[in-house]
């Protein structure tokens, strides 16, 4: 028998594998979230669970093929600033994927608007296909499908009563005297046996009674926070990341500065009392945080053991006041007189660390920009503190107006 030719098989194979591509046009993104204030009591699943069964879904298609996989764990759904769906739409921008799979509707988002605001409009725009599996819902479906808004009311006003039930249970919490923040204050850390008991860290306890010592001697902010980062001491910030972590980091990678003397000569967790809901927190707005009235606050004393005596924290409240109000009395002599020749607020900035900068003035009248983080330099930073004469800079921005105000141009 004569043999036959196998120079047309590559052909073949070529022609299965374009009709294979053409059979799955869809190359999916598979999205996947779960909410932190729910990972262990209300949610159905985890994100691994969401995500076999969407390729379990993919699986038994014949037009989808999976081409990424996006996680988003303990993350709300009452907004979009997700660093998973961030980067999904940025794939979609550039064409790596033309449709989204999620579980259901909730896990792209709980905020009614922007949900529907996505599904409705900036998928289409794309051309991007939307599945939610659970849900039963396909954009590419023909007809309209009205249960899914009311589904995203439905999750939204479920996001809410969430938000409601999560502030109640903490309240009760608070007047237990337990513990609920998720920072411990200076010289105290987590029980670990109780979460929600602070119990005393002596080194950093040791630190925050010479903190309270020296300013009851006469130092300033800038004198504490020098004195602190020039003795090796960790900054609250580091400390907790010390608590976390278990490695000691580099002190000069987070130093000492004004802002946190102040805030830790003010804590009154240091007397062995605690006060709660001083600030108001909305996950379903996006975390942002505003002060509360202090009628608001909850007071709850000895719910731990104290390091400051209540006597000596009083006098050093008295100490700050005494010095806010007469800062106050002397700005107000001016009346603004700087912030009037401030003609460019917002648009000068540190090009040693990246900080605004503001305007000051030299006794003989002269004014000038100083990094906003000079404290922080003052009190042993690794930046130098910068400076840059207004003159400079009306001379610079006439002449480039986008020049970038580097190490090099600033005095």
């Amino acid at each position: 028998m004569a043999r036959k030719s196998r120079k047309n098989i590559p052909e073949v194979v070529g022609s299965a594998t374009v009709q294979t591509e053409v059979r799955r046009p869809f190359r999916a993104g598979l999205y996947a979230r779960i909410s932190m204030e729910t990972e262990e009591t209300l949610e159905r699943g985890t994100i691994e669970t969401q995500v076999e069964l969407m390729k379990n879904f993919v699986a038994d298609t014949e037009d989808i093929s999976v081409a990424e996989v996006y996680r988003d764990s303990d993350y709300s759904g009452t907004n979009f600033d997700r660093p998973g769906f961030v980067q999904m739409m940025e794939d979609i921008k550039h064409g790596k994927i033309n449709c989204v799979i999620v579980k259901d509707l909730s896990r792209l988002g709980r905020n009614y608007v922007e949900t529907s605001n996505y599904i409705e409009r900036v998928f289409p725009f794309f051309h991007v296909r939307f599945l939610a599996v659970t849900d039963d819902f396909d954009s590419f479906r023909e007809g309209v499908d009205l249960t899914v808004p009311l589904k995203n009311i439905i999750n939204e006003f479920y996001s809410k009563d969430l938000a409601k039930k999560s502030s109640s249970a903490k309240k009760a919490l608070w007047k237990e005297g337990k513990f609920t923040s998720a920072w411990e204050p200076y010289g105290y850390r987590k029980s670990e046996e109780d979460h929600h008991q602070l119990i005393v860290d002596e080194e950093a306890a040791d630190h925050l009674k010479s903190i309270f010592s020296m300013y009851m001697n006469g130092r300033n902010y800038s004198d504490i926070a020098r004195q602190l980062n020039k003795d090796g001491v960790l900054s609250p910030t580091l400390q907790r990341k010390f608590y976390k972590t278990g490695e000691k980091p580099l002190p000069e990678s987070k130093p000492w500065n004004n802002y946190e003397v102040k805030r830790v000569l003010q804590d009154v967790h240091c007397t062995g009392d605690s006060v709660f809901g001083k600030y108001q927190q909305s996950v379903f707005q996006g975390n942002k945080q505003r002060n509360r009235p202090e009628s608001d606050w909850v007071h709850v004393e000895n719910t731990h053991e104290g390091i400051i005596d209540r006597e000596l924290f009083q006098q050093v409240q008295s100490k700050i006041q005494e010095y806010t109000e007469a800062y106050k009395k002397k700005h107000q002599q001016n009346n603004g007189a700087i912030r009037n020749h401030n003609f460019y607020t917002g648009k000068i900035w540190c090009g040693g660390c990246g900080n605004r900068m503001t305007l000051s003035r030299e006794r003989n009248g002269t004014f000038f920009y100083i990094c906003g983080a000079n404290t922080n330099h003052k009190s042993g930073g690794k930046q130098q503190a910068m400076r840059l004469q207004r003159d400079q800079y009306r001379r610079i921005a006439k002449t480039e107006p986008t020049v970038d105000l580097g190490k090099d141009e600033i005095l």
